[in-house]
């Protein structure tokens, strides 16, 4: 796995959506960079995962890799409009392998992993 795995994740929110922001690279070492909507967005080195679908990938891509759910902080962004909204970002580049198995999945593992968990 590579080193770019953050002590904490930024999720934007806008008062309607939320995306968490991730390094493009952490995708790359989980294997995810085709498993990713165009529900997502991109900015330079990040990804902004989008909280319905993508989140849940990555999240238990986290899990599968490191045996805990990461640290997300919420920001709140009083402008919808602002140059800082995930809307206004370039979407995640799609590739033809994509498919909403890939959120199925993940939301089938998350809620076993959960109660393996609380055992």
């Amino acid at each position: 796995m590579g080193t770019n795995r953050l002590d904490q994740y930024m999720r934007l929110d806008d008062g309607s959506h939320s995306w968490v922001k991730v390094p493009m690279q952490e995708l790359a070492d989980l294997g995810l960079a085709n498993k990713i909507s165009r529900c997502s967005y991109v900015k330079g080195d990040f990804a902004y995962l989008e909280e319905d679908c993508d989140l849940a990938v990555w999240i238990v891509a986290c899990l599968k890799a490191y045996d805990h759910h990461p640290i997300i902080v919420t920001k709140h962004l009083d402008d919808p409009f602002s140059k800082d909204n995930p809307r206004n970002f370039k979407p995640f580049p799609q590739t033809e392998k994509y498919s909403s198995e890939c959120w199925k999945e993940a939301h089938a593992f998350y809620g076993t992993w959960v109660k393996g968990k609380a055992k």
